[in-house]
């Protein structure tokens, strides 16, 4: 078989895989990923806690990463606002997501205006891939279906 025949062999079947969305807690940066699409992407920076993954050359929405996720859950669960969402060790995963949309919990208070063409546009991505009743549970940052 030559090198070229093997080569695209390889494209393909990694074109016809089946990919998963997925949510993942890093502890050593303390922040949580959110990948809804294995595409070339990039990073666009709404906040300082959260950042938007866009595919390359569309910038259609494919993923988000929230920073700070522990203490952003730490500071929601001692407000009383927020602890009436919390169950004894879970959260609804889009409670988790909006709050760092707007920058509460960010170090720095955010200044600027979010747009709610990006807010509608992450949760449009959480409930396309069936995340949008997902809830986490802040004790192994895993994620859990309801």
């Amino acid at each position: 078989m030559d090198t070229k025949s093997a080569a695209q062999q390889l494209i393909n079947a990694s074109e016809t895989r089946h990919f998963q969305p997925f949510g993942m807690y890093d502890a050593e940066t303390d922040s949580f990923h959110f990948i809804a699409k294995d595409v070339p992407k990039f990073a666009n920076r709404l906040n300082p806690c959260f950042t938007m993954f866009l595919s390359y050359p569309d910038e259609e929405l494919v993923g988000f990463e929230i920073k700070k996720f522990s203490r952003l859950l730490h500071k929601m669960r001692a407000l009383p606002a927020f602890a009436i969402l919390f169950s004894e060790n879970t959260v609804k995963f889009a409670t988790s997501v909006d709050a760092a949309l707007f920058g509460f919990g960010a170090a720095d208070v955010c200044n600027e205006e979010m747009e709610d063409e990006q807010v509608t546009e992450v949760h449009q991505l959480l409930k396309s891939h069936r995340f949008e009743d997902t809830t986490l549970n802040f004790n192994s940052m895993e994620l859990c279906e309801t």
